[in-house]
């Protein structure tokens, strides 16, 4: 009754969605479709959304990672706070839903840096989040720098989880105030008004 593309390159190759849609709508094809695993808000035009949304793409997940735009600049992230609120509004506004995907407690980030997180989050017009701990994944450059700084070893691998991080690579930020800002994330973005109604409206 549904499909959900779990490739975050999906839309790294515009010919490819083109490609992959037109191929839809040739077979008549019509199901629901979400990309579930996030798509770069940058590979999204108005033009390509609004393809995507007549041949059944419903919702999709970004990786907005930061409300702080110092963390997203130490994430390289190549973009600011003012470009995801606009091409977030792009996307709602070509009617499909988004999912933000956010990352707490990144090494150079301190709990003032978390709560301005959120807080974008509360603003921005998402359908909903979701909130994971910093883990260095194997082979990032982020990992490399934390194993030269010796604040990664092979004894924290077993305990990777994005949810319930039993580490913090964040100095500022302990593994006890980790876990609890990542609750504080879900309930103070979930317990609104709005995010209530859209759940209770679906």
């Amino acid at each position: 009754k549904e499909i959900h593309i779990i490739d975050d390159n999906f839309a790294a190759r515009k010919d490819h969605v083109y490609s992959f849609c037109r191929e839809l709508m040739r077979r008549k094809i019509r199901i629901p479709f979400s990309c579930s695993n996030g798509m770069r808000l940058e590979s999204m035009d108005p033009e390509i959304l609004k393809l995507m949304r007549s041949v059944g793409f419903y919702s999709v997940a970004v990786g907005i990672e930061s409300g702080s735009d110092k963390i997203l600049s130490d994430m390289k992230k190549q973009t600011t706070t003012e470009k995801i609120r606009q091409r977030v509004a792009m996307v709602r506004a070509a009617g499909i839903e988004v999912t933000g995907l956010f990352i707490v407690g990144y090494p150079t980030e301190t709990i003032a840096d978390v709560m301005k997180t959120i807080d974008f989050a509360r603003k921005l017009p998402l359908n909903r989040a979701a909130f994971t701990s910093f883990l260095p994944l194997p082979g990032s450059p982020i990992s490399k720098t934390l194993q030269k700084q010796g604040a990664l070893c092979e004894e924290q691998w077993k305990d990777f989880s994005f949810y319930s991080s039993k580490h913090s690579y964040a100095p500022a930020i302990s593994a006890a105030q980790l876990a609890k800002l990542v609750k504080t994330a879900f309930v103070r973005f979930y317990l609104r008004p709005r995010p209530l109604f859209y759940f209770a409206r679906n």
